[in-house]
């Protein structure tokens, strides 16, 4: 079985750069992978941010109704609804 850090830099989300649209406004969101997976979003006034260990990305992808890891790290790297779901929650 993949470890955490393998499995996040497999699915290419250790180091992303997306700007995302909400309601209007963009937002930069952004990803690092450093022992923890750490999710930051800013609008460039304010920051909002997420260190997510293991642990952390599996209760959140159980809450999303998603059945594995890979399948969440896809979700979140490629689906433009997910992502602002996500910024919706960070807010």
């Amino acid at each position: 079985m993949a470890t955490f850090a393998t499995q996040i830099t497999d699915a290419k989300c250790s180091d992303l750069h997306r700007v995302v649209t909400s309601g209007g406004e963009r937002h930069l969101c952004f990803t690092r992978f450093a022992g923890v997976w750490h999710v930051n979003v800013t609008d460039g006034v304010t920051l909002w941010k997420a260190g997510l260990d293991e642990d952390d990305v599996n209760a959140v992808r159980d809450l999303a109704g998603i059945n594995t890891v890979e399948a969440f790290f896809n979700k979140f790297r490629y689906v433009t609804k997910f992502q602002t779901c996500i910024l919706g929650h960070t807010e």
